[in-house]
């Protein structure tokens, strides 16, 4: 998995302290996973401006939804509730800063998380099929070829 599917995958918005007091771990897990992929993406937009043209969709729908439920009940199985709630806090965090570059996001974004090692979060990703449904998103979009295409001089 590329580095930008993996962060895309965690990044898979925030809203005031009331409204995140009544959305599901599922809703603000979406929210935050929402913003920060648009906020990815220009970002990507922004340094590779031939991607511009390619890039996905971040709207949730049904397969992220179902991965993302997945994916939050692999961490509070492995983990805790506790654990569940610091890292949706963090990533509504990540999603309401403004990142300058690319790298800074990336920086941010590794130095959050389930506290479960990267290599396990990979698998949960892989299992709950978040992995599969960033992968079809970028391919339906034209945004992986775009940036073969960019890495060969195209």
């Amino acid at each position: 998995m590329t580095r930008i599917t993996a962060l895309a995958c965690v990044a898979l918005a925030c809203g005031s302290a009331a409204a995140q007091a009544q959305s599901t771990d599922l809703e603000r897990f979406e929210a935050a996973a929402e913003a920060m992929s648009a906020q990815m993406f220009a970002l990507i937009a922004e340094e590779r401006p031939a991607l511009a043209g390619a890039l996905p969709d971040t709207d949730w729908g049904p397969a992220f939804r179902e991965a993302g439920a997945c994916v939050l009940d692999r961490i509070r199985t492995a983990t805790s509730d506790d654990n569940v709630e610091r890292m949706l806090g963090e990533l509504e965090g990540l999603a309401g800063a403004d990142f300058g570059s690319l790298a800074e996001m990336r920086a941010a974004n590794d130095s959050t998380g389930p506290g479960l090692p990267q290599e396990r979060m990979m698998r949960i990703n892989s299992e709950c099929g978040m992995e599969d449904a960033m992968r079809r998103r970028m391919v339906e979009s034209g945004f992986l070829q775009a940036m073969q295409q960019s890495r060969q001089g195209g």
